[in-house]
């Protein structure tokens, strides 16, 4: 039996879950590389993905899941301080029989927080990441391990120190279970940038199909995909640390997820949408059009609006300023009070701004 196919047999039962009944004998197992493991991956990503739409698509086959209440783990990355700690308090408190929330805090500098209550929820482990650093994407999964250490965790929401909730947390009602949310494209929408510090610096470990990018690069997993990210190491390639094929790639958090469910063959279970809005602005000076824009000056009810009805957002990134706690309650209230009236002359957020414009840093 060549090699060639024992290896696809082998692909095609993991993926199906069967078993093969002939007894081959053992060799000795050679280390794989892991663009080896990747695409042997891939492979078994596709395999699956392809008995998964047959099983779903077969007649009589209906849902019985039963509604169950939702817990967001919201997971923020901050360097010593959380800008919004008293608004994330008061949206955490408003917990009810069918939404709940909690807090997992990874600090750059975790020794420098302050605020008591940040503290109170900081994970014991950083990776004292720098801007645009892989290591942002392992204080992620860091973050992951201990929201699912929690077993009512049915979400992971990702943020930074500048997020700010945009509506109460009873109005968060539109998440549904075993869905991810993250606004990702493959290689036919990339840019001329992504092309040459994403796919190009990716494709050397992993199959260029795979490859995916999210923006903003802070999405939301559901909990089954998270377990799955977490597990992919020691399930499938052969204890060898996925990140680290993204050390040299640009804003490394943008491209992880999305490729690794992508790899996974879970990327088409998700919505092709963030939960949490940010907007690239045009500068004159190109290496400021990787920030997003500020919204401080522009926060009020009517961008709340905007922002809850046309995208269905629940996060704004970023409010660079800490906002009154009343404040922020009068924005978010009318919001839910005015849901009945007409939004037709509300200025809606241009969506050309909702990714970077790249297109003229030096290549």
């Amino acid at each position: 039996m060549s090699s060639d196919f024992r290896s696809l047999l082998t692909t095609f039962e993991s993926a199906t879950g069967s078993k093969n009944k002939v007894d081959l004998k053992q060799r000795p197992k050679k280390e794989m590389s892991l663009k080896e493991l990747t695409n042997k991956l891939w492979r078994w990503s596709q395999i699956r993905q392809s008995t998964t739409k047959l099983r779903a698509g077969s007649p009589g086959r209906k849902s019985t899941e039963e509604p169950r209440p939702v817990h967001l783990a919201v997971c923020l990355c901050i360097v010593d301080k959380l800008t919004h700690e008293n608004v994330w308090k008061d949206w955490i408190e408003q917990r009810n029989s069918q939404i709940s929330a909690e807090l997992y805090v990874h600090a750059k500098l975790p020794s420098s927080v302050t605020g008591a209550w940040t503290k109170s929820k900081l994970i014991n482990v950083s990776h004292c990441p720098n801007w645009n650093d892989v290591r942002i994407v392992r204080a992620m999964l860091s973050l992951i391990e201990e929201a699912l250490k929690d077993g009512k965790t049915t979400h992971v929401v990702f943020g930074t120190e500048s997020c700010l909730p945009i509506c109460p947390l009873d109005q968060v009602t539109d998440l549904r279970f075993g869905k991810s949310y993250l606004a990702y494209y493959g290689k036919s929408d990339a840019t001329r940038f992504d092309e040459r510090d994403v796919w190009d610096v990716l494709r050397v470990n992993m199959p260029l199909d795979c490859i995916h990018k999210a923006l903003p690069g802070w999405c939301t997993l559901a909990r089954d995909h998270a377990q799955e990210i977490i597990e992919m190491p020691s399930k499938h390639l052969e204890g060898k640390e996925f990140w680290n094929a993204f050390s040299h790639c640009w804003a490394p958090e943008e491209a992880f997820f999305p490729t690794a469910l992508a790899l996974l063959g879970l990327l088409h279970e998700t919505e092709c949408r963030s939960l949490t809005y940010a907007e690239w602005c045009e500068h004159k000076t190109s290496s400021d059009r990787a920030h997003p824009r500020a919204w401080d000056e522009d926060f009020d009810s009517k961008l709340v609006s905007s922002l809850r009805d046309t995208h269905k957002c629940i996060i704004l990134r970023k409010v660079k300023n800490p906002i009154k706690l009343d404040k922020w309650r009068k924005i978010t209230s009318a919001v839910v009070s005015s849901k009945r009236q007409s939004i037709a002359t509300i200025e809606t957020p241009d969506l050309k701004k909702s990714r970077p414009n790249l297109k003229n840093f030096p290549l």
